[in-house]
């Protein structure tokens, strides 16, 4: 049985990009999706933002531990996840490779 409701209202939204923006009291996550595109002008498309979610600082840390326990057992069970050296640099975590 699941701890919370699923209406026809709730929205499934699928992320393959995130900005973070940092305040005082809250953080807030910028989620999108990047589709890989050129113009006739040779130029990028920007991703598209599908959603913005606000939290307080405190909530924020608890799920980077709710994730961190899930892709830690998901890892466990599937496998390591890869992530690509030139995506870590993109990122500007090159402490990470």
């Amino acid at each position: 049985m699941n701890k919370y409701t699923i209406t026809p209202e709730t929205q499934k939204i699928y992320v393959n990009f995130a900005l973070v923006e940092t305040g005082i009291y809250d953080i807030s996550l910028i989620l999108g999706e990047h589709i890989p595109q050129i113009t006739d002008q040779q130029t990028a498309v920007p991703p598209t933002a599908c959603a913005i979610i606000k939290m307080s600082t405190i909530f924020a840390k608890v799920l980077m531990h709710i994730l961190t326990k899930h892709l830690r057992i998901y890892e466990q069970q599937v496998g390591s996840i890869t992530i690509p050296k030139s995506i870590l640099h993109d990122l500007g975590m090159e402490e990470l490779i």
